[in-house]
């Protein structure tokens, strides 16, 4: 592992979660008991479960207890780091993990052999001798389909051993105010979009007028230069806001996730202000077309916590990247 031989490398920010995890593994090593048992008692002892909690309340925390811990164990061995677990120095990394998913009902890695270096042992554990091979953790079950490249399944993130590929943008501003000096949202994403590497090839600015904007889009998704619209403004409730309705005459099939996760982003700033907006996405003719609110502060928003990730292809476990060859399959 990174820096003191623990879990920190693989989540950050959680230490005091990690010393739990370090102290349930001492204990089960040290302790004659059943494994599933020891995590019963450290789940009650660290996470301030009632003494008399029993059946699924207890099992759902047990549970998850051992998910995370394996899912550590099997994050560290994608990063190519040695794994805090003192059971993998005794030669029982196998049969505990048979015992902990059996007892909890939980798909658990395959594990075979156990790894060359090991970390420093934890304070009063005795040092076993073995012979050792590398490790190798092979997943199982229906998450298996989402391990891509070099990514463990299901773990969010940029794959870094893949290349960046750019988009090629176009930004639409819809006011009938605003100018190229004022249009501090069209800004906004031109500038983030730049400094991901991605490539705006068209920037423009029309009034709320429905025609204008059907055939401004029609324009760009018939541009085989364009993967991606980006549209601002014009997606509130008000007569002249028409953004919403320019995009649904053009589009194939809507993506409701986008609007979706746009306005769950958007209420933690301004709770349930966000109900007056009309984000949304949707795939036109194998081009995508986002509509975002005309504030400054919703687009930095939308791009950060949706498109600087969705327009990755080296996103995992899945970009909307990676589908562009797709969209038009019949």
């Amino acid at each position: 592992m990174r820096g003191d031989g623990t879990l920190k490398g693989f989540a950050r920010g959680h230490e005091a979660s990690i010393r739990k995890e370090e102290s349930w593994r001492t204990t089960v090593l040290m302790s004659g008991e059943q494994p599933a048992r020891v995590v019963e008692m450290q789940v009650r002892q660290d996470d301030g479960v009632d003494p008399f909690v029993t059946g699924p309340d207890l099992r759902k925390c047990v549970q998850e207890r051992v998910a995370r811990i394996k899912h550590a164990i099997a994050f560290a061995q994608f990063r190519g780091e040695e794994c805090a677990d003192p059971r993998l120095e005794q030669g029982e990394a196998t049969s505990v993990f048979k015992q902990e998913a059996a007892a909890c009902e939980v798909d658990s890695p395959k594990v075979v052999g156990h790894r060359p270096t090991l970390p420093e042992r934890p304070r009063g554990v005795a040092k076993h001798r073995s012979t050792v091979e590398p490790l190798t953790i092979a997943f199982e079950g229906p998450d298996a389909s989402h391990g891509h490249h070099g990514m463990p399944p299901n773990v969010p993130g940029i794959d870094e051993s893949l290349p960046f590929v750019p988009c090629h943008l176009a930004l639409m501003t819809v006011s009938d105010s605003r100018t190229e000096a004022t249009d501090l949202s069209g800004a906004a994403l031109f500038e983030r979009a730049r400094a991901a590497g991605h490539l705006v090839r068209a920037r423009c600015i029309l009034p709320d007028d429905i025609e204008r904007l059907v055939s401004a889009l029609d324009g760009f998704i018939a541009d085989p230069n364009i993967d991606v619209v980006l549209m601002t403004g014009g997606t509130g409730l008000t007569g002249r806001d028409v953004t919403p309705e320019a995009v649904r005459r053009v589009i194939d099939k809507e993506i409701p996730g986008f609007g979706e996760l746009f306005r769950w982003l958007s209420y933690q700033k301004i709770g349930t202000s966000t109900i007056q907006s009309r984000a949304l996405g949707g795939v036109a003719r194998g081009t995508y077309v986002f509509a975002l609110p005309g504030s400054p502060s919703a687009c930095r928003d939308a791009w950060d916590g949706i498109l600087a990730t969705q327009l990755d292809r080296r996103y995992r476990p899945c970009n909307f990247i990676e589908l562009i060859p797709r969209l038009r399959e019949a």
